[in-house]
């Protein structure tokens, strides 16, 4: 079986968040040197760090998750709620007890409070995107109660009126997203769940 990895973005109205898709645009986006500072700690030096394509530095779906990003990383709960719609909705993968669609700003900040819990973080590798796609390519991490994760991770968002209106996670190793955050985050007791 070949694998073709895409050399631009999918037609709008295409279905951007497939698994081939996503994983031709992380490809594309490391063969062309995208970097971004590591979330948390000191940014990249102007002088060394590779430049994105001049597309990607001005596409708008790009800017806004570069904005997210930034937020998270300081936990800013108003700068979040300037950047993602109050209708948004955050798919997360997986058979645990934050798995599942989040719908809303206010489920949404809840489900990022529940990260913050499990020391979660994100070293952004790759950013690409057009004016309502982008798509990124990270190093996420945590470690909490003797529980930790390294894993890669993508994460596809959909823009629209400079805010993040979807966004669709992908672990690479899913397996091991479900034991960490089941870890982190058991569920209670069948009867509590039920009563």
């Amino acid at each position: 079986m070949t694998h073709q990895t895409p050399t631009s973005l999918p037609e709008p109205g295409a279905d951007p968040v497939s698994r081939r898709n996503l994983l031709g645009l992380a490809a594309t986006a490391g063969a062309a040197g995208l970097t971004l500072p590591v979330l948390g700690g000191t940014p990249a030096a102007a002088d060394t760090a590779p430049t994105a394509p001049e597309a990607a530095r001005r596409s708008r779906a790009v800017e806004v998750v570069q904005r997210y990003y930034a937020a998270y990383a300081r936990f800013d709960f108003d700068a979040l709620r300037r950047v993602i719609a109050p209708d948004a909705v955050w798919r997360i993968p997986g058979r645990h007890s934050l798995s599942g669609d989040h719908e809303g700003i206010k489920e949404i900040l809840y489900f990022f409070r529940q990260l913050q819990k499990g020391n979660f973080g994100a070293q952004v590798i790759a950013l690409v995107g057009n004016d309502e796609y982008a798509v990124d390519y990270h190093r996420g991490y945590g470690s909490v109660g003797g529980h930790s994760i390294a894993i890669l991770w993508a994460l596809a968002y959909r823009v629209r009126n400079n805010q993040i209106v979807e966004a669709t996670d992908f672990a690479f190793d899913q397996a091991a997203a479900d034991i960490f955050y089941s870890g982190v985050y058991p569920l209670k007791p069948l009867s509590q769940r039920l009563a």
